[in-house]
């Protein structure tokens, strides 16, 4: 048996973060303010899922380019910023999220090849 298909609409679908090119402190910058002028408690708010943060150059990922958490990146839709709006909290279901295996011990071998070169 099939499972059912899932169609989402366009304010569904849209990532409002993307579509505004926001992430790391922008994107913060961003979710904070819409939290202030709608008077939305962010306490569930996970910004890992939903943008890159600025700082990747320092964390030990790099040179790797590290995916959001997870390997996915959730869009934060017009859907959901309006039914958080509503509630006064951040509302979204997450799908059930299970760690992936990390790549961070390959950029000691890179490095290495690197300076024997």
């Amino acid at each position: 048996m099939k499972p059912a298909s899932v169609t989402l609409s366009l304010t569904e679908q849209a990532d409002v973060l993307r579509a505004a090119r926001a992430d790391g402190d922008d994107a913060k910058a961003l979710m904070q303010s819409y939290a202030a002028e709608f008077n939305v408690d962010m306490a569930a708010w996970r910004p890992e899922l939903h943008h890159d943060d600025d700082s990747a150059l320092v964390q030990p990922g790099w040179p790797i380019h590290r995916p959001p958490a997870f390997g996915l990146r959730l869009p934060v839709s017009l859907t959901l910023l309006h039914a958080s709006a509503l509630a006064g909290r951040w509302v979204e279901r997450l799908p059930d999220l299970r760690p992936t295996r990390s790549l961070h011990w390959l950029n000691l071998p890179l490095l290495l090849v690197g300076l024997l070169r």
